[in-house]
């Protein structure tokens, strides 16, 4: 009976398995490596736990206090709270708009230059287009930390760090609609 793995359709590989489960089991080098990894990334949370202090007495007390924040924010009361809130939020919505913005009228002339009909050369268009993958590849979050450490704490971190992930993002896009 010459089998091949093209001939053989679910059913009869289900009856194969249940036929035969020594044959479709895990080799003992293939547990001993799934073994290892386990044990290695317990080891390796275990150490993150350790380093970090995380102890089951530090996140209770991290719970309750957030538990009483998140109770001040329900239902919300207009106070200075309430109003300090609002204007976080606002502030969020613009920092994402001017972001966003900047980003869109940045990314319209790298568009071109990373289209192929537009910039033929296969050599100079690679590395455009790697940089566009590079800032949208990089998350905003590290962006903001990298901001953060050049222009200080403020909204003006966040406006960029959303700029640049944004960037790259719509180069990317624009670049595939001009031509490919």
């Amino acid at each position: 009976m010459g089998l091949s793995a093209a001939s053989i359709d679910t059913a009869q590989l289900a009856s194969y398995r249940e036929r035969f489960p020594r044959a479709f089991a895990r080799t003992p080098r293939e547990r001993a490596i799934l073994l290892a990894c386990l044990l290695g990334l317990a080891a390796f949370v275990a150490f993150c736990l350790v380093r970090f202090d995380a102890t089951p007495a530090r996140i209770v007390n991290g719970m309750e206090r957030f538990g009483r924040i998140a109770g001040a924010l329900f239902p919300p009361t207009p106070g200075d709270a309430f109003w300090d809130l609002v204007k976080a939020m606002l502030e969020s919505i613009g920092m994402a708009f001017l972001g966003t913005l900047i980003a869109a009228i940045i990314a319209v002339p790298l568009g071109f230059l990373g289209a192929r009909n537009v910039l033929p050369i296969r050599l100079l268009r690679f590395p455009i287009r790697r940089s566009f993958d590079f800032l949208r590849g990089v998350d905003a979050l590290v962006w903001a930390l990298v901001y953060v450490r050049a222009v200080g704490l403020g909204p003006l971190a966040g406006v960029l760090a959303i700029a640049t992930t944004d960037v790259g993002i719509f180069a990317k896009l624009f670049a595939e609609a001009i031509g490919g």
